[in-house]
């Protein structure tokens, strides 16, 4: 008798072994793009719980009782100006933006520093009142 011998994989064992394959890499690519996100949200906050500390000296070292004026970017440009921040731009990591407001007057009352967070869709908001 004649046997025959098979070499090889049957079409089905190729279309179910490339359909695993692709199913784990589309996980691992979501999985990535999330981490990014929460990695991008985390340097936000990071970026402004530094300016805050950094506006709090300011205020108490400068003498004034006043934090700094401006827009964000004139902000960090008078904190690094006077040492109080080591990196003269703060940006976004990716492309929106920080906004930073004070109580009516940059006196006393406090201030407000805002960043669009990617993984909550919403603003991540550091809100400065004085004690």
């Amino acid at each position: 008798m004649y046997k025959r011998q098979t070499y090889g994989f049957t079409f089905i064992e190729l279309l179910v072994s490339a359909t695993i394959i692709i199913v784990l890499s589309v996980i691992g690519v979501v999985s990535f793009a999330k981490a990014g996100k929460s990695a991008r949200d985390a340097r936000r906050r990071a970026d402004l719980a530094m300016v805050q500390q950094a506006m709090v000296q300011y205020k108490v070292n400068e003498g004034t009782g006043e934090y700094p004026a401006g827009d964000f970017a004139t902000v960090v440009g008078t904190l690094h100006t006077n040492g109080y921040l080591s990196s003269s731009t703060i940006t976004d990591p990716k492309s929106s933006t920080y906004n930073y407001a004070c109580d009516p007057s940059c006196t006393d009352v406090g201030f407000t520093i805002t960043a669009y967070s990617e993984v909550a869709g919403d603003y991540v908001t550091i809100l400065f009142k004085n004690p």
